[in-house]
């Protein structure tokens, strides 16, 4: 699964999370491109230049869609369902298989329209994962990881250290 949010639009259907596992979001947007880059930031609301500075959001705010712990301006948030309450996705990255996913950056409604970019979002099922850590474990030429400890046996062989 892999599609993309963009910031100048309100709740945007994502779709279906086709099996358990992580959702990433990659690149960067601005929830207002006419400040010269001061407010091009990732999916978590940091930035990506020295003169970016966080707009937190002040718990409970109504006038953002999400406005929870460590609410940012320019967050990407998301919400289960249709009706579902918005939360960050920084605070969340694993999903269960079939759950419908909506998106938007973390700005007030009538701020959409001075946005720009988008984020790519790309999903990792947990089956995955599992693979590739496997494949990437670091591992001896006898197959067992990095440090185990092996005595010398009577046949000139080695013996795992329990």
């Amino acid at each position: 699964m892999e599609t993309e949010v963009h910031a100048n639009k309100g709740w945007q259907h994502v779709g279906k999370i086709p099996e358990a596992g992580n959702l990433y979001a990659e690149g960067s947007w601005s929830f207002n491109d006419n400040s010269g880059g001061a407010c091009t930031c990732k999916s978590d609301g940091t930035g990506l230049t020295g003169n970016y500075y966080v707009q937190k959001i002040s718990k409970g705010d109504p006038k953002y869609p999400y406005s929870g712990e460590e609410a940012k301006v320019g967050q990407l948030i998301y919400r289960v369902g249709e009706q579902g309450l918005p939360e960050a996705l920084d605070r969340r990255h694993h999903f269960a298989g079939g759950e419908d996913l909506w998106m938007r950056i973390n700005d007030i409604d009538s701020g959409l329209g001075d946005n720009k970019g988008s984020l790519k979002l790309r999903f990792v099922s947990a089956r995955e994962s599992a693979e590739y850590n496997q494949r990437m474990a670091l591992t001896n030429s006898y197959g067992h990881p990095i440090g185990t400890r092996y005595t010398r046996n009577a046949a000139g062989g080695y013996d795992k250290v329990n």
